[in-house]
């Protein structure tokens, strides 16, 4: 009985190391997450979040993580980072998957080496053929009906359509990481609180023919009315559709 008390003690310790944020020595903390709710895709940017928080005095770090290439190969992503003391620091870095690996680990390390890792298992892995569906919703599954799949494809269309919820804190703030999705679904979201890079992202996405379905969203709406004053046409269109792209607004709204 003592022996597997203390099995179930040790297995516990070890998820709450796993899924704890690291803290160096020097007082940073350091906590990760990989993709859309821990859902990742292959052959397409995913977002890699890292947050780190300094606690000690200023500090020059680099954040890095190793990729699978091959069996044999890797990439190694590096990203340096100046934190001040007391100052708390997000990045989003675009990775791209090509090669099946069940986990990563993200290292942060100073001018001594290292000073943390974190431990990362993405929880779903989508077929790189599913079509990501970005929402922004105050309502997320008011729209779930995007999902598409073998047993609801009506149209045997032969495609699955993923949904993916995004938040003004998970929304892409570079066309890199826009790219992977086929079009995006926004309803009661005002986009012109996101970031310069978030709505920049999101505007060279538009021209480059990416397509946006709009119901309620006032900074999107603006985007889209600009989008027809410069003569680009608003067409329902997939991402792998040659073409322009633009805004299919699902109700009209009123002029600024």
């Amino acid at each position: 009985m003592r022996s597997v008390c203390k099995t179930a003690l040790i297995a516990v310790l070890c998820l709450l190391l796993c899924t704890a944020p690291a803290l160096a020595d020097g007082g940073v903390t350091v906590s990760a997450d990989f993709g859309y709710d821990g859902a990742v895709t292959y052959l397409s940017a995913m977002p890699l979040r890292v947050t780190l928080k300094n606690d000690g005095a200023d500090t020059e770090l680099t954040v890095a993580i190793d990729v699978d290439r091959s069996s044999s190969e890797y990439d190694t992503y590096e990203y340096p980072v100046s934190l001040a003391s007391g100052a708390e620091k997000q990045l989003m870095i675009p990775i791209t998957l090509n090669y099946k690996q069940k986990s990563y680990t993200v290292r942060v390390t100073g001018k001594d080496g290292l000073i943390a890792s974190v431990p990362i298992t993405p929880k779903k892995v989508l077929a790189p053929s599913t079509m990501l569906v970005g929402v922004l919703s105050d309502s997320p599954q008011t729209l779930s009906y995007l999902n598409i799949g073998t047993a609801n494809d009506q149209l045997m269309r032969g495609e699955v359509w993923q949904t993916i919820t995004l938040t003004q804190d998970t929304f892409p703030d570079s066309y890199e990481l826009m790219r992977a999705f086929s079009f995006l679904a926004v309803d009661g979201v005002d986009i012109s609180q996101f970031s310069d890079a978030q709505r920049q992202a999101l505007e060279t996405w538009l021209t480059n023919g990416g397509v946006a379905i709009v119901g309620r969203g006032l900074g999107l709406s603006r985007l889209c009315r600009n989008d027809r004053r410069n003569d680009r046409r608003a067409l329902f269109r997939s991402r792998r559709s040659p073409g322009a792209g633009g805004c299919a607004e699902r109700h009209a709204v009123s002029p600024d």
